[in-house]
């Protein structure tokens, strides 16, 4: 019985581990455009809540608060919620930067990228009429209503207080 156990056990992990092992190469990160970003992710139609946090790999307060949202996307998955992490880093630095640091912190919510041509330093007025320049930003919204909070969530609590009252 023990051993039928300890072979369930390394068969059942081995596949575990096959399963989780994600590289650089097979990471897919789609560069959208303004007008990509507002078709797809900001004109709602559906019941369902998105997040979208700004972030770039340098950003230290960004790389803090990523397992926040990582923590959410399980804890509502069931809920119609949608986190989405849209690096600000330059498209060269997806491969060498992006990638690694999602792999390495087992980050499984959708992040897209910006295409060079429109900074996202340009972008963000357009988004966020009122935004001082810094990041991370986080917009939130439902097809009723929307925010967007200038902060790093210190906490996994604080990130949920402040998301919890856009949920359907």
């Amino acid at each position: 019985m023990l051993i039928i156990r300890y072979l369930l056990f390394f068969i059942g992990f081995n596949t575990l581990k096959a399963q989780s092992i994600q590289t650089v190469d097979s990471l897919i990160i789609p560069v959208v455009n303004y007008q990509q970003l507002q078709e797809q992710y900001f004109d709602i139609q559906s019941d369902s809540t998105i997040v979208i946090t700004f972030w770039a790999s340098w950003c230290m307060s960004c790389r803090l608060e990523m397992p926040y949202f990582e923590q959410l996307r399980k804890e509502f998955s069931t809920k119609k919620l949608k986190i989405v992490l849209a690096t600000i880093d330059l498209s060269s630095h997806i491969e060498s930067k992006v990638k690694p640091f999602l792999i390495q912190n087992r980050i499984q919510s959708e992040v897209i990228a910006f295409q060079d041509k429109v900074p996202p330093i340009k972008l963000f007025p357009l988004i966020c009429p009122n935004w001082s320049g810094s990041i991370p930003i986080t917009v939130v919204m439902n097809k009723t209503d929307g925010t967007y909070f200038e902060t790093t969530f210190d906490s996994y609590e604080k990130l949920k207080q402040s998301i919890l009252p856009y949920l359907k």
